[in-house]
């Protein structure tokens, strides 16, 4: 029999003291653990080796340079929003670009396909197109250009003869 000199007790196992052991005990088991796994680990590694992968490196992108132009691009075709298309004129016309909202306009009208369900939108859109021949001819009459002037009352009217007919329909 053993004599435990922290609690001097008779014992060949002393349950308080054994347990001021249980750390460095657990220590020293993981430390022979990983030194088996990894001699066993360097073993195998020239029979099963991986092939080296090179991974390319990216070069950071050109610099963003903004685009000088306000060129209003819209896709003209079965699914045109027309309702942005309208919007953009009414902007357009609101701000003063006259010129660009009647070449929008004359634009939409031109390329998109009239159907029952876009009908209201481009009579909308004509009607727009129609404000802007007139504003426009009392520009071109401001700065006298008279032959301007009345080329854009022509199609004013020849626009309002449009409209009126759709109406009678």
């Amino acid at each position: 029999m053993n004599v435990c000199n922290e609690c001097l007790l008779k014992y060949d196992f002393c349950p308080a003291c054994s347990m001021s052991y249980l750390p460095l005990n657990f220590a020293i088991f993981f430390f022979s653990l990983s030194v088996v796994f990894l001699s066993l680990g360097q073993s195998n590694s020239k029979a099963s080796s991986i092939p080296y992968i090179a991974i390319p490196s990216q070069a950071p992108p050109p610099p963003l340079v903004p685009s000088v132009t306000n060129d209003r691009v819209f896709n003209f075709g079965e699914d045109t929003n027309l309702v942005a298309i309208l919007q953009e004129i009414r902007g357009l016309l609101n701000n003063g670009d006259l010129e660009e909202a009647q070449a929008l306009a004359q634009s939409a009208l031109a390329n998109v396909k009239r159907t029952e369900q876009n009908q209201f939108y481009l009579s909308q859109i004509r009607q727009q197109e129609t404000k802007l021949y007139y504003e426009l001819a009392t520009k071109a009459m401001r700065e006298k250009k008279f032959s301007l002037a009345s080329q854009l009352l022509d199609r004013y009217k020849d626009n309002i003869a449009l409209e009126l007919s759709e109406r009678k329909r």
